[in-house]
């Protein structure tokens, strides 16, 4: 195998303009992570310490120590006091899952992120419960702004693949207040600026409507000049015939229909449900927006008027094979 990466690095063109990052499979059958840059390339594992190393036979020096102060409380009562080559360890290893997590959220893997912005904030903790130098503590806790912020972009953006509008925003006014926080208890350390707060509080809006698709609406708030977000809901065959304006705000609304095919299923008849055109259903969420209009398509009239006021359902549109539009309640 040769050692000189050149060729890899023709066939990969560095972009200053953007992060380059990529997955490849590797010789030992498990995906690598791989990030360009200007002078090379960094490879780092998906999982574990990026490097792949397991210090003392442990996933991470994080453990490793975590391991030692516990057993250092269990029997001999003391707490564990890191030294500064313990906590140099630590660090090189948090600059390690820096890069990783930064890569990983240029990839939309927002679970790896939340897992690494939350292992770093934890070392932080663990740092500051167990170095008695005050300098040392705060080598850490300066990136505390920073990866709070990474962890909040990633939770949100986690919500928002779900359509989880409501929970992504309650993330954002979390994130905040752990910024919020951090700067009052080191308000003099931290300095003047507060780009990470900044940046959350610019997310916090109070008025918006997001359409995730040709299914999916979800609002908060109201549109300029209006109580609410005017929805126009147009017939499912005939895109020219309006067949309401549905004022939305505070929930989301759900479509589903069989006009482009057959392909909800009856899951008692076991066939395709034929009946009715379409229908409309607004929810406190758009994931139960979207999962209820689907099973009222299945569902008898009874069963439908039952559900509207609890399950989190607070409206239904049904239009009928002859055109008919029935609003519950």
């Amino acid at each position: 195998m040769a050692d000189d990466i050149g060729p890899i690095l023709r066939k990969w063109h560095y972009s200053a303009n953007d992060m380059n990052v990529r997955l490849i499979q590797g010789e030992d059958g498990r995906q690598k992570l791989q990030l360009r840059l200007d002078l090379g390339l960094l490879q780092m594992e998906l999982d574990g310490r990026p490097d792949g190393r397991r210090p003392h036979h442990f996933e991470s020096y994080y453990s490793y120590y975590l391991h030692k102060s516990r057993l250092a409380e269990k029997e001999e009562a003391r707490s564990l006091n890191l030294t500064p080559f313990d906590c140099w360890l630590l660090q090189q290893e948090a600059i390690q899952l820096y890069h990783r997590y930064v890569a990983l959220m240029r990839l939309g893997d927002f679970g790896r992120v939340l897992r690494d912005t939350k292992r770093n904030l934890k070392l932080f903790d663990f740092v500051s419960s167990h170095s008695s130098n005050e300098t040392i503590i705060w080598s850490f806790e300066q990136y505390r702004p920073y990866v709070i912020m990474m962890n909040t972009r990633a939770a949100v953006s986690q919500c928002m693949e779900f359509q989880d509008y409501n929970k992504a925003l309650e993330q954002i006014r979390k994130g905040r207040s752990r910024l919020r926080r951090f700067y009052r208890m080191h308000g003099e350390k931290a300095g003047d600026e507060r780009v990470e707060l900044e940046l959350l509080q610019e997310w916090g809006l109070s008025d918006f409507l997001v359409h995730g698709g040709a299914s999916s609406v979800a609002a908060r708030g109201h549109a300029p000049a209006h109580s609410g977000w005017p929805v126009t809901l147009r017939h499912p065959r005939d895109g020219g015939r309006v067949q309401a304006q549905f004022p939305l705000t505070e929930q989301a609304l759900g479509a589903s229909g069989i006009a482009r095919g057959e392909h909800i299923i009856d899951p008692r008849r076991r066939r395709p449900a034929r009946t009715p055109l379409a229908v409309w259903v607004a929810a406190s969420s758009a994931t139960e927006a979207d999962g209820w209009s689907t099973a009222f398509m299945v569902m008898s009239g009874t069963a439908v008027r039952s559900c509207i006021g609890e399950k989190q359902v607070t409206r239904a549109l049904i239009l009928g094979r002859d055109y008919s539009l029935t609003a519950l309640p």
